[in-house]
């Protein structure tokens, strides 16, 4: 378009009348800044530079970047060019003006930022979540990382409960301590029903607006409005939820924001894995040392009661109980007598029991372990020891050669903890060795084959360890490596940093990183790494069967596998 001194438009084309005025309007009775920014006075400031206005200071051509406003009112960015216009006397009398229409350039370019701003939130929280093995700071962290890269006011992690069938508050940031207290459990039923209309994020615009949810009464009184939860899966198996909450006012949260929030959700499931793992093998690693110096007391002592109060202390610690006791069966009275007592509110020494008989002469008539976790309603207790204030209760049985020859229980007071299967295992295994205690005579021969695996299932744990630490060490460097790559602005500075890191990746083998020129009839050695690297710097794609294959080449044996002739004998075994 063609626009005079006083902005009033002299020539417009058929695009701009269509597009910027109204139809059956003059285009020469308005005003430029009219048209395209539906407003009353010319364009000014950084953002809408005025052309005119720059051409009129400078006589020269310029170019500026305007957003548009059509006459439907969408918004359109546009790359405007504008060219003075002198009358035949040389004077400006305007300007002439072309614009094109930028707006997907725009929005690709906002795109790839988006895009890459949450590449970034996902490298920063994946690289401080590999670097986490204690389960709590894995879950502090991915609360943490999600209220600084959403920008909201909290965030909490929940873990599902297998045992319980229900999702438990494991974790939050910026909650209030009103949260932490009063937030129920929510039971694993009413989760599948949300996501199951919902998938795998679950948006409440405004949780006062439903006054049918789960804690709706906390969300009242603390004024939480919008609500995000995704689902945290492994393997299709429900590890827990990460959740957001807005404090006040709604928040619309974008497509972008919501596909993050997923992403933390994934790295949260394979971190909260991984550090189970850890815990996990801790656990072992506990338990077979707790087990090894029982065996070791089994060896070095004869005395049947002091290696007992040793068994039931250690199985007590382990276990997480507050106490336990042994029993122990007296055959000529055909009875159970209490022989052990550790750590509860009462001594239980010389307490009695008759097969079927609460929990001990259950698991004495039966030969299986039990576990009560509300002994205080359990229908099974003895009548002399209803008021004991055990809140849980495992009970193992003693086994000789198939017979059971006592009990060994433990007890927790506090009620603070409920066994599991896990716990029958370990307990089970105490017991084994009271069984031992008790069996004095086969003491040696018993001890010496319960080392022997001990040791084998310690080497095991150590390897295991060793692999998880090697795992974790190789995702730091590549993640390091990631980083440096992608600031690296040439191909030397990428080749550098793949060669410092190839080095660290891998310490006992060398290689090299090969570019295949533009002419695509040499390829060249840009990066080695190792004490051998290849001798060929630069040789033909056809001196390479992986490039003639289009795939890996592997040579384990170089004497008699089909080497690549870029490659020499002395390299020793080669890849590819």
């Amino acid at each position: 378009m063609v626009i005079g001194l006083d902005y009033h438009l002299k020539l417009v084309n058929q695009a701009v009348q269509a597009d910027y005025v109204a139809n059956g309007v003059a285009s020469d009775l308005l005003c430029c800044y009219q048209i395209s920014h539906h407003r009353d006075t010319p364009c000014e400031g950084d953002a809408h530079v005025c052309p005119l206005r720059k051409v009129r200071e400078t006589l020269l051509p310029v170019s500026v970047e305007h957003v548009h406003i059509r006459e439907s009112g969408e918004q359109r960015f546009v790359d405007i060019t504008a060219s003075p216009w002198f009358g035949e006397d040389g004077t400006l009398i305007g300007i002439i003006e072309s614009a094109h229409d930028i707006t997907e350039r725009k929005q690709a370019e906002e795109r790839i930022c988006r895009e890459s701003a949450r590449a970034e939130a996902l490298a920063r929280v994946a690289a401080r979540l590999n670097a986490q093995l204690d389960l709590d700071a894995v879950l502090n962290a991915v609360c943490e990382e999600t209220v600084r890269a959403l920008n909201v006011p909290a965030a909490s992690l929940n873990l599902y409960d297998e045992r319980r069938k229900c999702l438990y508050l494991a974790a939050g940031n910026g909650l209030p301590p009103a949260y932490r207290e009063r937030h129920r459990s929510a039971p694993r039923a009413l989760y599948d029903a949300y996501a199951q209309r919902s998938g795998p994020i679950i948006v409440i615009p405004d949780a006062q607006r439903v006054p049918d949810l789960p804690d709706a009464e906390l969300y009242a009184a603390l004024d939480i409005r919008t609500i995000v939860v995704a689902s945290m899966l492994r393997e299709g198996q429900l590890v827990g939820s990460l959740n957001i909450f807005t404090f006040g006012k709604v928040r619309h949260l974008t497509d972008d924001e919501l596909a993050l929030l997923k992403g933390f959700a994934d790295q949260a499931a394979q971190a909260i894995t991984n550090a189970r793992l850890f815990a996990a093998s801790q656990q072992r690693a506990a338990e077979m040392t707790a087990l090894r110096e029982t065996a070791l007391d089994l060896v070095s002592h004869l005395e049947t009661k002091p290696l007992l109060e040793t068994i039931i202390r250690r199985a007590t610690d382990l276990l997480g109980g507050t106490g336990g006791v042994i029993y122990q069966w007296e055959e000529p009275a055909q009875q159970l007598r209490c022989t052990i007592s550790h750590a509860l509110s009462r001594d239980y020494t010389n307490v009695t029991l008759k097969p079927g008989e609460g929990m001990a002469g259950r698991v004495y008539q039966t030969g299986q372990p039990l576990v009560v976790n509300d002994y205080a309603h359990w229908e099974g207790r003895a009548a002399h020891l209803r008021d004991i204030p055990s809140r849980a209760v495992i009970c193992a049985p003693i086994l000789w050669q198939g017979q059971v020859i006592g009990t060994i229980n433990v007890n927790d007071e506090s009620g603070a903890r409920a066994f599991d299967d896990r716990d029958v295992r370990l307990l089970s295994l105490f017991a084994n060795q009271a069984a031992t205690a008790i069996e004095n005579a086969r003491l040696y021969a018993a001890v010496q084959q319960e080392l022997a695996e001990r040791e084998q299932a310690e080497e095991k744990l150590g390897a295991t360890v060793t692999e998880l630490e090697q795992h974790n060490r190789e995702i730091t460097l590549l993640n390091e490596m990631g980083d440096l790559l992608q600031t690296c602005r040439t191909v030397e500075e990428a080749s550098a940093v793949v060669a410092q890191f190839a080095q660290k990746l891998f310490p006992k083998q060398s290689g090299a990183l090969c570019l295949i020129a533009a002419s695509r009839n040499l390829v060249e050695a840009i990066a080695t790494w190792g004490a051998a690297p290849p001798q060929e710097r630069v040789f033909t794609p056809d001196d390479c069967w992986a490039l003639r294959r289009g795939q890996t080449h592997r040579v384990t044996d170089p004497h008699s596998g089909l080497l690549c002739r870029h490659v020499s004998q002395s390299f020793g075994s080669a890849q590819d």
